[in-house]
C-alpha cells in the first residue's frame, strides 16, 4: 500500500503527467484496490493517499470514502495537529458543503471552544501554562490555527460560523504566533482582506499589536509559562546583582586608588618635612660652628 501512495502522490506532482488515458486507468484502478482497504490504512497512508487523489476526478468516490474513514478516525488522527491539517488539505477539493468537510469544520469549532475553556479552567494567571500542557497532547497551537486559515480562506464561504471561531481563538493567543504564524495570517488575511466575519478587525489589531511588540523586543512580547516567567524574573536580578557588583567593584577600585593617592602624597610631605627638619638642623650646625670659631 506504501508504494501505491508513493506512486499516486508521484503521479499528482508530476508536470502535465496527470491527465490522459493511462492516468485516468491508473486512477480508476487505484480506486479499486485501495477502497476496500481503507479501513486497514495508518493514518500516515490515508493522508497520503487523500493528498494524492484530491484533484483527480476519477478518484471522488474514493476521495469520499477516505473522507468518512477519516472521520470514524478523527480522535485518533487529531493527536498530531499537522496530519489533520494535511487530512484537511487533502480532503478540500470534495467543497465547503460537503458532509465530510462540514463535520472537519464543526469539529474545528468545537476544538476552539474547548481550547478556551480548559485553559481558563485554573485562572487566567495559568492561561499559557494550560495551554502549553494541552499543546503537548495534540492542542492545535496558534501557528496550526493561523495554517488552517490560509489552507480555508479561499474555500470556506466567509458566512460560516468556522471563521468566527477561529477569530476569537486567534484573538485569545497572538503572542503565542511565530514569524510562520503571521506570515499565515497575512496570507489568509492579505491587507486585511480574506473572509470577512465578526470580530475580524478586532483579530487582525491583536495579532498587529503582538508582531510589532515581538519586533520591538518588549518583554511581553510573547506568552510566558509561570516558569518561564520566574525565570526570567530571577535572571533580571541576577543581572541587577551582577551590575551592583560591578558598581561596587568600581567604587571600591575608586577608593582604594584614593586612598594610595592620598598615602603617596602624604609619603610627599613627609619626606619634604625630613628634608627641612635636615636642612634646620645642617643651618643650626653650620651656625654653632661659625659662632665656635669666632670665640676662638
Amino acid at each position: 500500500m506504501d508504494d501505491m501512495s508513493k506512486m499516486l502522490l508521484a503521479v499528482a506532482k508530476a508536470k502535465g503527467g496527470a491527465s490522459g488515458a493511462g492516468v485516468a486507468n491508473l486512477y480508476h484502478r487505484a480506486a479499486e484496490v485501495i477502497a476496500p482497504r481503507l479501513p486497514n490504512l495508518s493514518v500516515l497512508q490515508l493522508i497520503k493517499v487523500v493528498l494524492a487523489i484530491g484533484k483527480a476526478p476519477e478518484c471522488r468516490q474514493l476521495l469520499e470514502a477516505a473522507g468518512a474513514d477519516a472521520l470514524r478516525r478523527l480522535s485518533e488522527i487529531s493527536q498530531t495537529p499537522q496530519h489533520l491539517l494535511l487530512l484537511m488539505q487533502g480532503l478540500l477539493p470534495l467543497g465547503a458543503s460537503h458532509p465530510v468537510i462540514s463535520q472537519l469544520l464543526e469539529n474545528f469549532i468545537d476544538a476552539f471552544r474547548d481550547a478556551s475553556r480548559q485553559e481558563n479552567s485554573l485562572g487566567e494567571h495559568l492561561v499559557v501554562d494550560r495551554r502549553r500542557e494541552l499543546e503537548a497532547k495534540g492542542q492545535l497551537t496558534a501557528d496550526h490555527v493561523a495554517k488552517l486559515a490560509q489552507t480555508l480562506a479561499a474555500a470556506v464561504p466567509a458566512s460560516h460560523p468556522f471563521w468566527e471561531a477561529l477569530g476569537r481563538r486567534l484573538t485569545e493567543m497572538p503572542k503565542s504566533l511565530t514569524n510562520a504564524g503571521y506570515a499565515s495570517v497575512e496570507a489568509a488575511f492579505p491587507g486585511g482582506g480574506g473572509p470577512d466575519f465578526d470580530g475580524k478587525s478586532r483579530m487582525l489589531r491583536h495579532v498587529a499589536a503582538a508582531r510589532e511588540a515581538k519586533e520591538r523586543g518588549g518583554r511581553d512580547a510573547v506568552d510566558m509559562t509561570t516558569r518561564e516567567k520566574a525565570a526570567l524574573k530571577q535572571r533580571d536580578y541576577e543581572k541587577r546583582e551582577e551590575e551592583y557588583k560591578k558598581q561596587m567593584d568600581r567604587e571600591a577600585e575608586i577608593e582604594a586608588r584614593a586612598r594610595q593617592r592620598e598615602r603617596e602624597r602624604a609619603m610627599q610631605r613627609k619626606k619634604r618635612s625630613r628634608s627641612k627638619s635636615r636642612s634646620r638642623d645642617r643651618d643650626r650646625d653650620r651656625k654653632r660652628r661659625s659662632r665656635s670659631r669666632s670665640r676662638s
